[in-house]
């Protein structure tokens, strides 16, 4: 009797050692994709202000359409050009 007692605590102990092991990994896998999403969107943002520096040193195009082009916003597109030398732009 006292052995089942015994064996079903520790049965219990763990399944609720499994559980917490699960929740963690989960955790960690969730905050991996969450990290990556963030470095993709970072990445994906950097790009998107070099090509946009890029267009303005070439002055092919009207800032309205580098906006257009790369998804940033007007605003950028001006601060970029403000902080770029005068000379190349």
């Amino acid at each position: 009797m006292m052995s089942e007692l015994f064996d079903e605590q520790k049965a219990r102990q763990q399944y609720d050692l499994s559980q917490r092991n699960q929740y963690f990994s989960q955790g960690i896998l969730q905050g991996m994709e969450k990290g990556m999403e963030k470095g993709m969107a970072k990445g994906k943002a950097q790009n998107s202000l070099e090509i946009a520096g890029k267009l303005l040193r070439l002055g092919i195009l009207t800032r309205q359409e580098i906006a257009d082009t790369t998804g940033l916003p007007l605003e950028k597109i001006n601060q970029l050009a403000a902080s770029a030398d005068p000379s190349s732009v």
